[in-house]
């Protein structure tokens, strides 16, 4: 359909703008959805050919994702079989865990021991994969302070075993900070060798912190 005198469309200011590239075409195929109908049941949206159409609300939630929301979002992931040690500051305490010859040592805090094994692979389950759930800036902040990434609540380094397939060297550190301002359930995230501000979920904290209750005295 075309568009009609006395509507307002959007088009001047639209809400996405979205540019294809159609194979074997120079120019891509650009489409801009604009404002909702008055009665806010679809969106109208408008080809480069003039042609006006209206969408539905679920498809404009679909395009108006970010980029960043189609790419792998993986912070930390290990193959938990290498695993030789793991490096770990929590709530103010240093552990480090060491795979033994049948089980895994606690190395710090001295004399202390697994209470179960099990809780063991509950920490490494927790710690492989962590993803994002989101990016909050394509650059490492300049005040790291104020995202609680100085004296971070969880900071986990793995070391791997050296094979041919996996170079030997350290997984992270992978650091959490403080609570989200606008999402209590999610805290900042930062991960070596990727220079961006990340949020991830809570649950990761009180997975970590119910695996470690299972570290006991000797």
């Amino acid at each position: 359909m075309g568009q009609e005198q006395g509507v307002d469309y959007g088009f001047d200011d639209p809400e996405i703008r979205l540019a294809i590239q159609i194979e074997g075409e120079d120019q891509p195929l650009e489409i801009m959805v604009g404002a909702p109908t008055p009665d806010a049941s679809a969106y109208y949206a408008k080809q480069d050919t003039g042609a006006v159409a209206l969408i539905a609300p679920i498809a404009v939630q679909g395009l108006a994702k970010s980029a960043y929301s189609f790419q792998d979002k993986t912070l930390m992931a290990f193959d938990k079989g290498k695993a030789a040690t793991v490096r770990l500051f929590f709530e103010g305490v240093e552990y480090v865990f060491e795979q033994g010859q049948t089980k895994w040592l606690v190395v710090q805090p001295e004399k202390k021991t697994w209470d179960s094994q099990t809780d063991m692979e509950a920490l490494l389950a927790a710690l492989n994969p962590v993803k994002a759930i989101d990016r909050v800036s394509e650059q490492l902040p300049q005040d790291p302070a104020s995202y609680g990434l100085t004296s971070p609540v969880l900071a986990v380094e793995v070391d791997l075993e050296a094979s041919s397939e996996q170079p030997e060297g350290p997984v992270g550190p992978l650091k959490l900070g403080v609570v989200c301002e606008t999402n209590q359930h999610a805290r900042y995230a930062v991960i070596a060798g990727q220079p961006a501000l990340y949020l991830v979920r809570q649950a990761l904290v009180d997975t970590v912190r119910d695996a470690l209750a299972g570290v006991r005295d000797k």
